[in-house]
């Protein structure tokens, strides 16, 4: 079973997330995406992955989104993707792909608990297709301990 969080280490729930596959014996694929943000095809398959459009994936109260200029009216799901590569604070987290499904923030945690016994029954509104050729990175803890959180 192939695992990969997109994680930020400044992140309690994406910590979280990353302990709770670690305490069940499972070394996932760290991809840190502050670090090495994803290309637009990689954002595209985890939104088809996750079966939600770009602007679901928004952190909306991040600078960022007002530099983007997102809260206008009228603005494309390719103008948002490509913001979401400029400015990858800007996607939600931590997500995490099982094989050919996703999930995404509070719900992989308790997908994680519910089903990694039993991954056919994860969510079926998790759409399938496998990412592959992630750039990946290990985290990183800020010296002193524990990464600080965000």
């Amino acid at each position: 079973m192939s695992v990969t969080i997109y994680h930020n280490p400044r992140c309690t729930k994406s910590r979280q997330t990353l302990a709770l596959l670690e305490q069940r014996g499972i070394q996932p694929r760290i991809v840190e995406y502050l670090v090495t943000p994803p290309t637009e095809a990689e954002l595209k398959r985890l939104l088809k992955l996750l079966g939600i459009s770009p602007r679901e994936l928004l952190r909306a109260k991040e600078e960022e989104y007002k530099q983007a200029k997102l809260d206008k009216p009228g603005v494309t799901d390719t103008e948002i993707i490509h913001a979401m590569i400029k400015y990858p604070r800007l996607m939600e987290r931590p997500i995490v792909v099982v094989g050919n499904k996703a999930a995404l923030g509070s719900a992989a945690g308790e997908c994680i608990k519910n089903h990694l016994k039993n991954w056919s029954s994860f969510p079926r509104s998790l759409s399938p297709h496998v990412i592959s050729g992630e750039r990946e990175s290990r985290r990183r803890p800020r010296a002193g301990g524990e990464p600080e959180n965000y």
